[in-house]
């Protein structure tokens, strides 16, 4: 079983570098308060064989969306932001990733809202039905 993801923790000097090469309002206001933590996840690149790079990248979002849920379940909120400039050498040099064996998926923002945990039971209305989403096919 291959396993092609990789999760990297960045420490609060590699998310102020990233924030200064993102320069946008939204990143430079959330350091205010101080930064969320951040993780950097990827998946292992494959040039020699496409099919198998796009199971990967898909296996990757799954191991993604499982890390995110189990946040969720501790009362910690999430944000999956997918720049531009998470495909950039400078950020894969802040980050320690190579971009020539492996490929961002996302960047996740994570921690505990400002409030605390007060509202920790409530959850989101869902925006679509299962109807809305779902086709049987005989």
């Amino acid at each position: 079983m291959r396993e092609p993801w990789r999760f990297v923790s960045l420490g609060y000097e590699s998310v102020e570098k990233v924030g200064r090469l993102m320069n946008d309002e939204k990143t430079s206001t959330m350091f205010e308060t101080g930064p969320p933590n951040w993780c950097v996840v990827t998946s292992l690149v494959s040039p020699n064989d496409p099919a198998k790079e796009e199971e990967d990248y898909a296996a990757t979002c799954f191991a993604l969306q499982n890390f995110i849920l189990s946040m969720w379940a501790d009362g910690i909120g999430t944000r999956w932001r997918t720049d531009d400039i998470f495909h950039t050498k400078e950020f894969g040099d802040i980050c320690g990733v190579d971009l020539e064996t492996q490929r961002v998926v996302g960047v996740v923002w994570y921690g505990f809202a400002k409030g605390g945990l007060e509202d920790k039971e409530q959850k989101p209305e869902r925006r679509k039905g299962v109807d809305e989403v779902l086709t049987f096919v005989p």
